[in-house]
Parts: C-alpha cells; sequence; structure tokens
C-alpha cells in the first residue's frame, strides 16, 4: 500500500477529484501490479487527502515510484497544491526580514500488509458514499508480532461480522520499521455505518484486545481517561481519522 498525504487549495479540491479520476485513475490501471487506487478526503480537513494505492508486490510499487509517470504526475499536481503554513524567515543583506510561505511536498509512505479481509457485498456501493478509517496506535517495540496475531485472530472476524464493512487491512510501514508504525485501514459501505459501528461500542471492545501492546505512555493515557472521564493529550495517542471517498477503483 502506497499513501500519498498532501495539502490542496480550497479551490482546488474539486479540480483535484476530476484530475485523479480522469487521468490518475486510468493510467495506474495500465501499470503492472496496481490492483487498486482511491482518492480520500479528510472529513475534519477537506483540504487534506491521499491518494492510496495497493500494489501485488513492493517492487511493483518502487518501480512505478521511480517511472516517469508518477514524476510527471507529481509535475501535474502543482497548480493543486497549498502553500504550507510554516514560514520561512530569513534576513536580507540590507538587512530587512522576508517572509515567504514553505512549499509543503506531498508526504509518501509505504506499507506491507500484515493482515487483509475483502468483505462480499450482494450490491456494490457508490464509491462517493463509502468512508475510510485510518487507525494509528502506537505499539511497543518487541510487542508487535502479538498485535498482528490477534488482530488476524479476533479483529477481523469482527470486522467481517460487522455490518458494512467491505474491507480491513493491517499495514506495517517498510520505510520506518524501527518505530514499529502499523496502522488498520478499513474501508465502510457509508459514513453512517462507520459511525454506527463506533457507536455501538464495539469499537472500544476491540481496542482492549490490544492496548496492552500499547506503549506505557499510550496505556497511561487512556486509564486517565477511563478514570477521570477527561481527555488527555500525549505524544502516543492512538489517532482515529475519517476520510470520504472522491474517487477510486478496483483494477482486475
Amino acid at each position: 500500500m502506497r499513501l500519498l498525504q498532501s495539502k490542496v487549495k480550497p479551490e482546488a479540491v474539486g479540480k483535484l477529484g476530476e484530475f485523479y479520476k480522469t487521468k490518475v485513475i486510468p493510467e495506474l490501471q495500465k501499470i503492472k501490479g496496481c490492483m487498486f487506487a482511491s482518492l480520500i478526503q479528510d472529513r475534519t480537513q477537506p483540504g487534506t487527502g491521499f491518494s492510496m494505492t495497493l500494489w501485488q508486490t513492493k517492487e511493483d510499487a518502487e518501480a512505478y515510484e521511480k517511472s516517469g509517470i508518477f514524476k510527471n504526475f507529481m509535475k501535474e499536481l502543482e497548480p493543486y497544491l497549498s502553500e504550507s503554513s510554516e514560514w520561512k524567515i530569513q534576513l536580507t543583506q540590507d538587512l530587512e526580514l522576508t517572509y515567504a510561505p514553505v512549499h509543503e511536498e506531498p508526504i509518501i509512505k509505504s506499507y506491507t500488509a500484515k493482515a487483509q479481509k475483502h468483505m462480499k457485498t450482494a450490491v456494490q456501493p457508490e464509491i462517493t458514499r463509502m468512508c475510510t478509517r485510518i487507525v494509528s496506535p502506537k505499539v511497543q517495540k518487541g510487542k508487535i508480532k502479538e498485535f498482528i496475531e490477534i488482530y488476524k485472530r479476533e479483529i477481523i472476524p469482527a470486522l467481517q461480522a460487522t455490518d458494512g464493512c467491505l474491507h480491513a487491512y493491517l499495514m506495517e510501514n517498510l520505510q520506518e520499521k524501527e518505530q514499529e508504525e502499523v496502522i488498520s485501514i478499513t474501508i465502510w459501505e457509508s459514513k453512517e455505518k462507520a459511525e454506527q459501528y463506533e457507536k455501538s461500542g464495539e469499537f472500544n471492545q476491540l481496542v482492549e484486545k490490544v492496548k496492552h501492546t500499547f506503549t506505557k505512555l499510550s496505556q497511561w493515557q487512556m486509564s486517565l481517561e477511563k478514570e477521570q472521564g477527561k481527555q488527555a493529550k500525549t505524544s502516543d495517542d492512538m489517532s482515529v481519522s475519517h476520510y470520504t471517498m472522491v474517487a477510486g477503483k478496483h483494477f482486475k
């Protein structure tokens, strides 16, 4: 799985979606090893989104990244991308301060699948109604294998039995393995189905099964919230993000 994260100018969000549908998807469909491509948009920050692609092998994904096709896409994307909220400040030769926004390059991460399940549905839902949830827990070094085993044995079957869950993936970062970074990605039939799953308490029950593998700081934060009913923020917080599917297609 490749995730390319970028920030888009507010006025260019619609244009980027059309560009992805008409140019990116048809081109990716021709490329060896590409099985799925989608553009997903952050529901709370519409200017932030991901291009999410699935590949048969790491080698296929790397070949694409080194290809002229990917480089051309990045050039064509430039007019849509926003400038960073970070500003560069420098002193000129005549001792005057100058300010310039720093252009923010898209962030690219590659992941390998450690567990996955595609649920069968009688009718394929409209792609624009679908919702993607990305959960990023902080797992202790040395407990990543245990986390993966529990995900395979207990979490995937539970998701398979949940109404509206279409796909589930547990991914491990290929570039930053020393950080033991894993993410759980689930794709839902609709935003309503994903919200129903969260409100049912089932998500919290599944977290309970694996929280002993989380970092000590993360466990302390969760324990404090449970005991005192107050929100606590730490650097090891588990993040849960929701995305709307703007465009997407499975390739045979």
